[in-house]
């Protein structure tokens, strides 16, 4: 009976994976009929991934410099595997389309529409939820090392921190059921200058510092 369970947890683990690779099975907006959405699960990637790394990145440096300065949220990203700057312990993105939803990430297929539609914005995402599942997690954790899809969770707890989130970037707080019907107008994005974050907080940058 052990035996069973466990390899019957195995098959299903295996085709959620390659189900997750394929076409959704319903449609994405803006999303050619039966297209590959070509993101990335963590079964595609060595067993030792690099960071997401970008010590180059002038506007980035400048970010985590000032961000002293920016507004202040009281949540951070989950996993320090999203740090763009890990030697500096920070994950910081320029001019990010920002999404804030109300209830927590867990969905798969949820998570490839949301990566789907911020890279049809031409941006990396930072998408704020209450709280994200080890399976959404991992999916955009894969897809932001490859690059195939920059992005950065970001949990803020409590209501009150998620609709100051709201104020400072714009949009609207997106419910669980508009999600999932994948509507996700441009009414319901917002944006800032910059993100940074560390385990702990957040600091969100309205305009470009001079």
């Amino acid at each position: 009976v052990v035996w069973y369970g466990w390899w019957s947890d195995r098959r299903r683990a295996r085709r959620e994976a390659e189900a997750l690779r394929a076409a959704p099975d319903r449609p994405i907006p803006g999303l050619a009929p039966g297209a590959d959405p070509d993101f990335t699960t963590e079964d595609d990637l060595p067993a030792t991934p690099a960071a997401p790394g970008t010590p180059s990145d002038a506007a980035a440096t400048d970010l985590i410099a000032h961000r002293e300065d920016a507004a202040t949220l009281p949540g951070g990203t989950p996993d320090p595997r999203f740090y763009t700057h890990p030697d500096r312990g920070v994950a910081a993105l320029s001019s990010p389309a920002v999404l804030v939803l109300d209830s927590p990430l867990a969905a798969q297929r949820d998570v490839v529409t949301l990566l789907d539609a911020a890279r049809r914005r031409g941006k990396a995402l930072v998408v704020v939820a209450p709280e994200f599942t080890t399976d959404a997690l991992g999916t955009l954790r894969a897809n932001a090392v490859t690059g195939r899809a920059p992005n950065l969770p970001v949990e803020l707890a409590e209501a009150r921190s998620l609709r100051k989130a709201v104020a400072l970037t714009g949009g609207r707080l997106v419910p669980a059921s508009d999600l999932r019907s994948d509507y996700l107008p441009d009414a319901a994005w917002g944006t800032c200058a910059g993100w940074v974050s560390d385990a702990e907080n957040s600091w969100v940058t309205l305009e470009a510092t001079p």
